[in-house]
């Protein structure tokens, strides 16, 4: 039940609870400070001291002080109880502060992408602030990474030295000896408060966004872009306890419950997780979240059999995870003719996989950073039970340093000939013997959103500003589109290419959606496409690029003929979730979407058919060439293999 409302002109950037659970403070892009009385639903004081966007606020342990700090570097120290600005000071001001030297940090990850320019002008933005628990000082961070500890007087007291890019989180253990900050250069560091000497420096795979000390200081949580939620421990060297992959968009907020025993996650997309901690991180929890699959479709119709309709069967490679094996199944049924992917020489469990279109080559890389190249041929003699197994050989392993890390998500080429990975940060395009043939551009690390191109020598891969398309045989040749990204809060979540390889169309957090001539990097319309302001999750090209279609969070479908510059929609589903997937049929002529149903559209919007799922949402869904049998798995990690009842395709 919601209490109360309350609003801003503008963005929300960030609010805090007082102690006493009366008041909430609240800042924002509309350049104020506001204190809302709880009990009286209504508005108690409105600070304007502010000249440009507040970007955080926080309130004094004995709710005596409220401390905001804005986009120029402006901190300012509030009564709370009448508004008086009690002190004014810049982060940045010149002072001779007690320095924790930098003694043996190790290499920053480089999963910003941002270049020095722009580094330097959001350096001075306060990202995140703090009261100790004592309330004797704060604690301030900036978009370059900068994190100072102040007095109440604006003195500078400690300057903790070891980020390299912007702090959006800082926060105290319970008796304020320890401080964490959260950093988008990829590292939790844990500091001394009054020494300023690095405790622990905890290093993920990407940006992280919050983090919290659990009530013991015994463990920490930490979010990050990816959508993972890390549990750390602060009392040995090694820190690092269990990762979950949780939601599919950026980790915004990390919590636990006073007793340490529950924990609750939120993410940019909407959705609040709270679960028991020992349920959240059990291997079954695990691996219901983290599920994932690959299917391709097999032409069982005979070869003399031309002018009969195609007979298409899924194979599907999922993860058991029950049984914590990775397996293949075929058909509609899921009959199981791999009963288990062998696993890595230490035992670790499989983290990602993808198979060639004719079903013959299984790629698998492992937690402990190795990768596996499989060959698959049909068994000729079936067992007992009347099931052919496939034969599973090993072809090639390669190491973790080969791959340059631990590889997070991988895809074969069209022709089936290469594998394109990417690793902590980097992508490798290998081919079948596990041989180098080309790097993603510096650009381009860190980033898990990439597309093959039909050519099988063009790949599109998204950085933080810019889709960019890069060749195998002629490297320094990328073309860049751009101009979807105009704040450096949005970032790009899909891209397609057509089949014809002509054009790209990109989409992003801010409900922009963008389409490209991939040999030019030109923009085929003059703007940007405006979608909604709801996130655009999911985009997707017709095969003959005339026709762009994107999904977006509020549940909403919007499809543009390109030439004609004509626009439909919003079209509103019949659910409030986002569209997480969406994808043309091979003849263009239809549209299949994915939220918490799948739903089958024409190009004109027009609603076709629809299946509602068991779970909340689904991952993604794969199709047959004819479009008659779809694949899908839900929240929950149930599997569904759907058989169309009606006539074709075409």
């Amino acid at each position: 039940m919601v209490l109360a409302t309350f609003s801003h002109e503008d963005q929300v950037s960030c609010c805090a609870l007082s102690t006493s659970g009366k008041f909430i403070v609240s800042c924002s892009e509309d350049n104020t400070v506001k204190v809302w009385d709880i009990g009286r639903k209504a508005k108690a004081m409105d600070f304007k001291k502010h000249s440009c966007g507040v970007q955080c606020c926080a309130i004094s342990p004995d709710d005596v002080y409220i401390i905001s700090g804005d986009i120029d570097a402006h901190i300012f120290l509030w009564q709370l109880s009448t508004g008086v600005v009690r002190k004014k000071w810049l982060h940045g001001t010149p002072s001779t502060p007690t320095t924790a030297e930098s003694r043996s940090f190790p290499e920053p990850v480089p999963f910003s992408n941002q270049d020095s320019s722009s580094s330097q002008e959001a350096s001075g933005v306060i990202k995140s602030c703090a009261f100790t628990p004592n309330g004797q000082s704060v604690v301030t961070a900036t978009g370059g990474g900068s994190v100072k500890l102040w007095n109440l007087n604006g003195e500078e007291v400690m300057s903790y030295i070891g980020h390299v890019a912007e702090v959006p989180c800082v926060v105290f253990n319970k008796d304020g000896s320890r401080l964490a900050t959260a950093s988008q250069d990829g590292t939790v560091k844990v500091w001394a408060t009054q020494t300023g000497q690095v405790i622990a420096d905890m290093v993920h795979r990407n940006n992280v966004l919050c983090c919290a000390f659990s009530p013991t200081d015994q463990s920490l949580l930490s979010g990050t872009v990816d959508g993972h939620i890390s549990l750390w421990s602060l009392q040995h060297t090694s820190g690092h306890l269990e990762e979950l992959l949780l939601f599919s968009d950026f980790v915004n907020c990390v919590l636990f419950s006073p007793n340490g025993k529950r924990v609750i996650a939120a993410a940019d997309n909407g959705m609040v997780i709270l679960s028991d901690i020992q349920d959240l991180f059990s291997p079954l929890a695990q691996d219901h979240y983290r599920r994932r699959f690959c299917a391709h479709f097999l032409d069982l119709s005979p070869s003399s059999s031309a002018l009969r309709p195609h007979q298409y069967t899924p194979i599907i490679t999922c993860f058991d995870e029950k049984l914590k094996k990775l397996q293949v199944l075929q058909g509609v049924r899921g009959i199981m003719v791999v009963p288990e992917v062998p696993g890595s020489a230490g035992g670790a469990l499989a983290r990602s996989w993808c198979m060639t279109g004719d079903c013959r080559r299984l790629f698998v890389s492992y937690k402990d950073g190795t990768a596996r190249l499989f060959s698959l041929t049909e068994n000729t003699s079936p067992t007992k039970s009347g099931t052919f197994l496939w034969n599973v050989t090993l072809v090639w392993v390669l190491s973790k340093e080969d791959l340059g890390g631990e590889v997070a998500k991988c895809l074969f080429s069209p022709d089936g000939t290469k594998i394109l990975v990417t690793a902590l940060d980097n992508h490798k395009c290998l081919s079948l013997e596990g041989q180098l043939l080309g790097s993603v551009p510096g650009e381009s690390q860190g980033v898990r959103v990439f597309e093959f191109f039909q050519d099988n020598i063009r790949i599109a891969s998204v950085s933080k500003t810019e889709v960019v398309v890069w060749s195998l045989v002629s490297p320094g040749t990328e073309v860049r589109c751009r101009g979807l990204i105009r704040s450096e809060k949005d970032s790009i979540l899909c891209l397609d290419v057509s089949r014809d390889d002509r054009y790209l169309v990109a989409s992003a957090t801010s409900g922009a959606v963008m389409v490209w001539d991939t040999t030019s990097g030109e923009c085929l319309l003059p703007s940007q496409m405006r979608g909604r302001s709801a996130c655009a999750r999911s985009c997707c090209l017709s095969p003959d690029g005339s026709i762009a279609a994107a999904g977006f969070d509020d549940g909403s479908l919007k499809i543009w003929h390109i030439s004609s510059r004509r626009e439909i929609g919003p079209i509103h589903t019949s659910s409030s979730y986002w569209i997480i997937d969406i994808a043309f049929s091979p003849a263009g002529s239809k549209i299949v979407t994915l939220c918490d149903c799948i739903q089958w559209w024409d190009t004109e919007g027009q609603e076709l058919k629809k299946v509602q799922l068991k779970g909340t949402y689904g991952k993604f869904v794969k199709f047959s060439p004819d479009f008659n049998t779809f694949v899908t798995i839900d929240n929950a990690g149930m599997l569904y293999v759907l058989s169309a009842i009606q006539d074709n395709e075409e």
